[in-house]
């Protein structure tokens, strides 16, 4: 007979897999999303020509944004909940404290991430869904996976139980900073 053990898993390890889960399933909708794209850019909109006609060569325009403003946007911010590492972090617990947002290439970056978001809420303010066209029916099953992978991600980094432990050089120079 079996011995059965009974173990019991701590909420860290229960959170741990949790997140794992969630992460393995953001990435696969973050390739589905890639590969939708690419297909209805194939398919529907007359294929991938970089030296052919101007409507051959837009088709590498959706692919190319939804690559850099949705799944590098999303793997970055998903980087940051791995590894532990953040910009603002590593301003804020340097000697001499760095201060933040204080370079163009910052507050480029915010204006970037603004722009995006605008984009988005204004993606629910238009109401012609009806009158598009067949081909729509891809398009907005794409958008619907983008948006699924977008709100896995939220969810990994907006979930408080989640959220990490600060390193033990991150303690040692915050206690040097509240002196």
């Amino acid at each position: 007979m079996l011995a059965v053990q009974n173990r019991r898993y701590s909420l860290e390890e229960v959170d741990a897999r949790h997140f794992k889960k969630v992460c393995v399933v953001a990435h696969i909708l973050a390739i589905i999303e890639l590969l939708l794209i690419g297909f209805w850019m194939n398919n529907f909109c007359g294929g991938f020509q970089w030296n052919g006609p101007p409507e051959a060569m837009f088709t590498y325009h959706p692919l190319f944004m939804t690559f850099s403003l949705q799944f590098l946007l999303g793997e970055a911010i998903m980087i940051y909940r791995m590894l532990r590492y953040a910009v603002f972090n590593s301003h804020n617990y340097s000697l001499p404290a760095t201060p933040n947002l204080y370079t163009l290439h910052s507050w480029l970056g915010m204006t970037v991430v603004l722009i995006f978001c605008m984009q988005f809420i204004y993606l629910f303010l238009i109401r012609c869904w009806s009158s598009f066209c067949p081909e729509g029916l891809l398009a907005n099953f794409s958008g619907l996976v983008i948006l699924f992978y977008a709100l896995a991600v939220v969810y990994l980094v907006v979930c408080e139980r989640f959220r990490r432990e600060s390193l033990p050089q991150e303690e040692e120079a915050h206690d040097l900073l509240e002196q």
